[in-house]
């Protein structure tokens, strides 16, 4: 097997995993922050109407490809409840995040990236969410300080979601290789693992028993093409060091 000049990695369940979902939890410590609210709204009234600006917006931009970020839903919403913060939408972004879904390194994901940097493989994350790059590079270098990738990018900030081509393009011109050097790793079948085939790179499902709150093992398909099946990142590690 062909080893890699660069590495693309998901994020959610990935490089890390997450011990909540969507919370009420994240609304509670965003409330704290507000410093106009006429209508008296509550954290939970809050969150009621965040769920449906998300279903009316992310939902329906998602069957499309598309993406939708956190922060132009949010920016909509607070002007119709007339709610005012002492803080930026990002700031926002991570106060919610950080409290709702606290994150956790993958299991052995440091060796992992910490040999990947002896050896000089670049790493990238590639990430379908609708927080902003910035809130995501905030969080993973909080988790994984140790490591330094070349890039780190949202479907947030770039419209398109995985498995659009575009979006792997995009990732490919930002680590400066060709789609034939680079592996692409993810928990996501249909987004990751079929996207990065699509986009000519070489694809990793990683498929780990801890849980995610977003899918199931059903939710994954079998991929009929070239790929690596890993469970835990120790088993990559001693794929490279054999190298």
């Amino acid at each position: 097997m062909k080893l890699p000049k660069a590495i693309l990695f998901d994020y959610g369940h990935t490089i890390c995993y997450e011990t909540g979902a969507f919370s009420l939890a994240g609304f509670e410590a965003l409330m704290t922050h507000a410093i106009k609210n006429p209508h008296g709204l509550s954290p939970q009234q809050v969150y009621e109407n965040e769920r449906k600006w998300y279903a009316r917006c992310v939902t329906q931009a998602r069957t499309l490809g598309l993406e939708v970020a956190n922060s132009a839903i949010w920016r909509a919403m607070f002007a119709v409840l007339e709610l005012e913060f002492d803080c930026s939408l990002q700031e926002l972004e991570a106060v919610y995040w950080d409290n709702a879904c606290p994150p956790r390194p993958m299991p052995g994901i440091e060796k992992l990236l910490a040999l990947l940097k002896e050896k000089g493989i670049k790493t990238g994350v590639v990430s379908n969410l609708t927080y902003c790059t910035k809130t995501l590079t905030d969080r993973i270098d909080r988790v994984l300080p140790s490591h330094d990738f070349s890039f780190i990018i949202t479907s947030a900030d770039f419209a398109l979601r995985k498995p659009e081509p575009q979006f792997f393009q995009a990732a490919l011109k930002m680590i400066g290789e060709n789609a034939e050097d680079v592996w692409f790793c993810g928990d996501n079948t249909q987004a990751d693992i079929f996207g990065a085939h699509g986009a000519g790179i070489f694809p990793v499902w990683f498929e780990t028993d801890i849980p995610r709150a977003y899918r199931t093992a059903a939710d994954e398909v079998e991929p009929d093409f070239e790929h690596l099946h890993i469970h835990h990142w120790d088993e990559m590690t001693k794929l490279f060091q054999g190298a």
